[in-house]
Parts: C-alpha cells; structure tokens; sequence
C-alpha cells in the first residue's frame, strides 16, 4: 500500500502515470461506445484523472491525521463538531 501510494505521488514516472491513465479511460470507454467521439474521450479522461486527485487527496489526509494523531496523541483536545459557533469563539 505504502509503496503504491508513494507511486502514485510520482509524476516523474510520465510513462506509468500515462499508461494507467489510458488502460482506465479505456475500459471506460469500452464499455460505453466501440467508438468513441473525441468529446468522449476527452470527458472520460477528465472523469479519470479527478476521481485518481480525489483518491490521492483522501490518501494523504488520512495519512496526515494518523501521522499528527501519532505525534501529539492526547496533547490534542477532541475536537466536537455539533459544538454552538459561541462554543467556537471561545475555544479560538
């Protein structure tokens, strides 16, 4: 997991980053039309790369809760998000 998620972190590795993207829209497109219009394609390219940033970005701030959960352990208070915005100012 670890090494797959540095891997996606990588766009120095075009051809990988490149070649997933095209076997992913591919499978995509296959599915929906033999043969696809260039607006298709265009369209299942941007679906593909925003649901890759979307995963990436719950990958790295899941990784960065655990990492701050880990270092500050209790020193952190709970944090309450029913809490009243006077509740709110107050804490700030």
């Amino acid at each position: 997991m670890e090494e797959k998620m540095d891997n996606n972190f990588d766009f120095t590795n075009e051809k990988t980053f490149k070649e997933d993207t095209i076997k992913g829209v591919a499978r995509i497109l296959i599915e929906k039309s033999i043969y696809p219009t260039e607006d298709q394609i265009k369209s299942e390219v941007e679906n593909h790369l925003l649901e890759k940033i979307r995963s990436l970005q719950g990958t790295l701030t899941t990784k960065i809760k655990s990492s701050t959960f880990f270092i500050f352990g209790n020193l952190l208070e709970p944090i309450n998000n029913r809490a009243s915005p006077k509740t709110v100012l107050k804490w700030k």
